[in-house]
């Protein structure tokens, strides 16, 4: 049998019998080789981890219903991908929001091209923190459905612009 790190042309399974079957015959298959560790999700879930300072992956995988808290550290690494069904039990883990993580879970499993075809569809989804800005705007305009003003509009990307340079402003 060849090396494990051997690359594998493409090879239809159904013209094999069960005795041929390799799990590793895949184009560019390579069992060393951690397949998802570029993707936004799992910088993302690298980052937010280390931020989250009082719980460990332990607890963080307890919360999501991983049985096993080295799952966690696949999905950091890139070893693995986050099932979509998983996505709100994990972000509430993270104590982040789930359309956040489903968007990035989306990207990772079907790629861009799906994430911007789902999204087209049905819309982008919004996240809990953008739904209180809407509710916000509804309620300070009596729900009157007003048009973005320039002026407005310059003033709010200034205080959100200033609030992401500031930390300490949230």
């Amino acid at each position: 049998m060849p090396p494990v790190s051997q690359k594998f042309p493409i090879v239809p399974l159904a013209i094999l019998d069960a005795s041929h079957i390799d799990v590793r015959l895949h184009q560019g298959y390579d069992m060393s080789t951690t397949p998802y560790a570029d993707s936004r999700l799992a910088k993302y879930i690298d980052l937010r981890i280390s931020q989250l300072r009082h719980k460990n992956q332990a607890e963080i995988a307890r919360e999501a219903g991983f049985a096993n808290a080295n799952f966690i550290s696949m999905l950091k690494t890139g070893n693995a991908k986050l099932a979509l069904d998983r996505v709100p039990a994990f972000a509430k883990a993270l104590e982040d929001d789930p359309a956040v993580i489903m968007r990035l879970a989306i990207e990772q499993t079907h790629g861009a091209e799906m994430l911007k075809l789902i999204t087209d569809l049905l819309g982008e989804p919004l996240t809990y923190n953008e739904r209180a800005w809407l509710k916000l705007i509804r309620e300070a305009s009596s729900n009157t459905d007003p048009a973005p003003a320039r002026t407005i509009t310059r003033v709010l990307k200034l205080f959100l612009h200033d609030s992401e340079a500031d930390p300490t402003a949230k």
